[in-house]
């Protein structure tokens, strides 16, 4: 059985190029350098499609999972967009920090869809 980071960046990494074509849109467009799509279930089941594997390899070494407030309350967040600045006292986390530090990732859009069995997310970041 394969462990958490061994999956996670067998899966990104395989998907790099197709993530890049369409990161490159984005970022010529609307200059968007990141972009996430994740799922949660109840129980705690999490699929993610994420476009950078160093970000990913990154969030997962230095244990950005364990501040990030989507995988430790999915339920307190409501159906909505949030804007965030890594900058702004109220996003003041070990996530933004690292974010803006080692990205160089200022900015973000949290687009979240809830259902009775799922909880959606849709990032952005510049």
């Amino acid at each position: 059985m394969m462990d958490f980071d061994t999956h996670t960046r067998r899966f990104t990494v395989r998907h790099s190029n197709r993530m890049q074509k369409t990161l490159g849109i984005l970022q010529e467009h609307v200059n968007i350098n990141y972009f996430s799509y994740c799922s949660i279930s109840p129980s705690g089941h999490r699929t993610a499609i994420k476009s950078d594997p160093q970000f990913d390899e990154f969030y997962n070494s230095e244990k950005l999972y364990l501040d990030d407030p989507l995988l430790r309350c999915p339920e307190n967040y409501a159906e909505g967009a949030m804007l965030w600045a890594a900058d702004n006292t109220m996003s003041k986390s070990k996530f933004c920090e690292s974010t803006q530090s080692h990205f160089n990732m200022h900015f973000g859009l949290s687009i979240v869809k809830k259902s009775t069995n799922r909880l959606k997310t849709f990032k952005l970041f510049r």
